[in-house]
């Protein structure tokens, strides 16, 4: 279970659903698409970090990785920006930040 913006999403289905319809409209609202997708980078959410306790793994941060470049490849011709903004457990914040880049290298 996770949330977005306040909202409570039950599986990772349903937070592909849900980042869309925030970042895009629903498909019928659509007036305008997006140039680039920013990503605020932070890995402060993995399982080892003592901040967020959000208790997510490499391979979570690899899915919505993926996720963001399938809708970026959708919507703005795949171009992604991503910039590093946190972490606190090396080891997690080095496997983590390489998944990331290596999703968005693919």
């Amino acid at each position: 279970i996770s949330t977005i913006e306040g909202r409570v999403v039950h599986n990772k289905k349903s937070l592909t659903d849900e980042v869309e319809t925030i970042s895009f409209g629903t498909k019928n609202s659509i007036t305008s698409l997006p140039d680039l997708i920013f990503i605020s980078a932070g890995f402060d959410a993995h399982e080892l970090d003592p901040l967020a306790q959000i208790n997510l793994s490499k391979d979570d941060f690899t899915w919505i990785t993926n996720e963001i470049v399938t809708l970026a490849n959708t919507h703005c011709e795949g171009r992604v920006v991503s910039a590093l903004e946190g972490g606190y457990h090396l080891k997690a914040l080095a496997e983590s930040a390489q998944c990331h880049i290596e999703s968005l290298c693919e």
